[in-house]
């Protein structure tokens, strides 16, 4: 029997391998693993062995029967795939030998899938603008960018030549993503200006990220358990001595009256920047 809890910060790539691993087999998905799923597992069905592919977070009972399932010896030819979408390796569960982690892949490997991607699009092949891409969209920089939206920007051009228009168009990063570079950047004063005076984003929407991110600080000063997946955990273990826990919390009360000010877009990133700065 195929046993495999995968987690990881590639959905792409996590995707990828779900398909590689149901190959053959009659998929049954499900978001539990109740009796019924331990039932498809050990049964044929009309189609053959089945493949039981369960996705998100479990409910306790779920977790249990999975921990037992799991726990026991099965001469099954059947597959049992699980993609919490999180990892918590305070739970048994993720310290399981059957997990899998799979994370962004070497450029090249990146590279190839990115050219693939062009072909299928009718778009020339062009090396330069794929690095260009993959740079720009900070792929490589702890950012939540993964490879769905990298083939997003590239289908979205479906026909025509990539350009360097085109990719800084539809590159989008989550407000988190923006927060975190925000602080990373402190201590390199000039680059953080820059990518501050790049930002289109609201304001208040930045404040909202980086009081965030803060508090993610704040409680990582304190305990290494708080809850939060290994990616996120190893983002802030780097960045959470910029500050002193005091120096946090003053951050945190100047952003928190930023929020209630009414100047202008630009005016207000001069403050944000301010604060950071201090």
């Amino acid at each position: 029997m195929t046993i495999e809890i995968i987690v990881g910060n590639e959905p792409y790539l996590i995707d990828k391998r779900v398909k590689e691993l149901a190959i053959g087999y009659e998929v049954v998905k499900s978001y539990c693993f109740s009796e019924e799923e331990v039932t498809a597992l050990k049964q044929k069905s009309l189609f053959g062995d089945s493949a039981v592919i369960i996705y998100g977070k479990i409910d306790k009972d779920s977790e249990n029967r999975f921990e037992s399932f799991i726990g026991s010896e099965h001469s099954l030819d059947s597959v049992l795939v699980y993609v919490p979408g999180y990892e918590d390796k305070r739970k048994k569960i993720f310290k399981s030998k059957f997990v899998n982690q799979i994370n962004k892949s070497e450029k090249v490997v990146l590279l190839s899938i990115l050219s693939n991607a062009m072909e299928e699009n009718n778009i020339p092949s062009d090396k330069k603008i794929l690095d260009y891409l993959v740079d720009y969209s900070e792929y490589y920089d702890e950012t939540s960018v993964t490879l769905y939206d990298l083939l997003g920007v590239i289908k979205a051009s479906s026909g025509t030549a990539l350009t360097k228009e085109h990719i800084e168009k539809n590159v989008i990063r989550s407000e988190k993503d923006n927060a975190f570079k925000l602080i990373s950047l402190v201590g390199k004063r000039e680059e953080l200006i820059a990518y501050m005076g790049r930002l289109s984003t609201n304001p208040y929407a930045i404040i909202g990220a980086l009081l965030y991110s803060f508090r993610i600080m704040a409680k990582l000063k304190i305990s290494d358990n708080i809850g939060i997946n290994s990616y996120q955990l190893n983002q802030y273990s780097e960045i959470k001595n910029r500050w002193s826990l005091d120096e946090i919390i003053t951050k945190m009360k100047l952003l928190n009256e930023l929020k209630v000010n009414h100047e202008s877009k630009e005016v207000m990133k001069s403050l944000i920047l301010s604060i950071l700065l201090e």
